[in-house]
């Protein structure tokens, strides 16, 4: 509804960067998302997917999930797509409620990483340019993750990322 964009449009208000996240394959996330994210660009930000993929075992919710991320494509600047049986292959005898609470994690914690690596000092130093030229590509994303304590280590941890994508 008009009433609905207008209430997306002032919370997004003036914002650079909008993380859209969502568990696609129900009614709120796959319909949501796509609008949410139109918006989000008109308003000149740049817009990143951050979606769950039902479990194999949801079968109705697998196909309205590749429906919604197909009206994702065409709205967001990138997107990273998160399957949830990758995460039972790391977790297999997780109860299905813990798991999605454990996706939960894994999203909050990308958006965090991808955040603060654009405004934090590190190893590998992107700015806000940088990350909008990488994102204005479009498609699908793929992200590694890695870390360690030990800065010696930082080759360990990205053979590791690459041998678990």
């Amino acid at each position: 509804t008009e009433m609905a964009q207008g209430t997306i449009k002032e919370v997004l208000g003036d914002a650079d960067l909008v993380f859209v996240t969502a568990g696609m394959g129900g009614g709120t996330g796959t319909g949501a998302a796509p609008v949410v994210s139109k918006i989000a660009k008109e308003q000149g930000a740049i817009v990143v997917g951050m979606v769950s993929t039902p479990f194999n075992v949801e079968r109705a919710r697998t196909v309205k999930a590749e429906e919604g991320l197909e009206k994702l494509r065409n709205e967001a600047d990138s997107i990273i797509v998160l399957d949830n049986n990758r995460l039972l292959d790391y977790v297999p005898n997780l109860p299905i409620g813990k798991a999605f609470s454990v996706m939960d994690q894994i999203i909050a914690e990308t958006v965090k990483g991808i955040s603060e690596t654009i405004t934090q000092p590190s190893l590998i130093n992107l700015d806000y340019a940088d990350m909008t030229s990488i994102m204005n590509q479009g498609g699908v994303a793929v992200m590694l993750v890695g870390e360690t304590q030990d800065k010696n280590k930082t080759e360990e941890v990205v053979k590791d990322a690459m041998n678990h994508p």
